[in-house]
């Protein structure tokens, strides 16, 4: 299955998962869940011999990544190297109250970097769900959150 053919499927997936407007769902609900519901198999996850090859981890979202230690201190910031984004369309399909209601599909690629021996790449978990074959991908660990529940930092990466 090629990129297109896999964002196209993830999108059908993602309609019939949620009924709702794909970035607000994004935003609200346990990707988690969806993660363990759309990729069934391992296969796009490193084991612990290629986790301590790892030389070189690169933060491809838009905000530096806070890494915490158990007692909440800084370990490590990994800062933004660039973005990987998928293109969005969005199409008005009607209104509830007068409020729009758009159904949003998934176009192409912005960027997706090339794989590297020894370089990790962290993206979001909606990237890391599209390349479920890409065993470079990481994603956030636990977050920690202020008491505005903002992400001030998390625990650690996760495969």
């Amino acid at each position: 299955m090629n990129k297109r053919q896999l964002m196209k499927e993830f999108n059908k997936i993602w309609d019939c998962y949620t009924g709702h407007d794909m970035f607000t769902d994004y935003l609200l609900c346990d990707m988690d869940t969806l993660l363990k519901e759309y990729v069934s198999s391992n296969s796009g996850v490193m084991g612990k011999k290629e986790v301590e090859n790892v030389k070189t981890v690169k933060n491809m979202t838009p905000h530096d990544i806070v890494v915490l230690n158990a007692n909440d201190e800084v370990t490590n910031i990994f800062k933004s190297e660039g973005v990987v984004r998928v293109k969005t369309q969005r199409e008005t399909v009607g209104e509830i109250n007068g409020v729009p209601i758009s159904k949003t599909t998934l176009g192409e690629l912005d960027f997706v970097p090339e794989e590297i021996d020894g370089t990790c790449y962290i993206v979001s978990a909606f990237v890391k769900t599209l390349f479920p074959e890409r065993k470079d991908f990481l994603v956030v660990g636990e977050t920690k959150r202020n008491e505005q529940g903002q992400v001030v930092g998390c625990y650690g990466l996760s495969l």
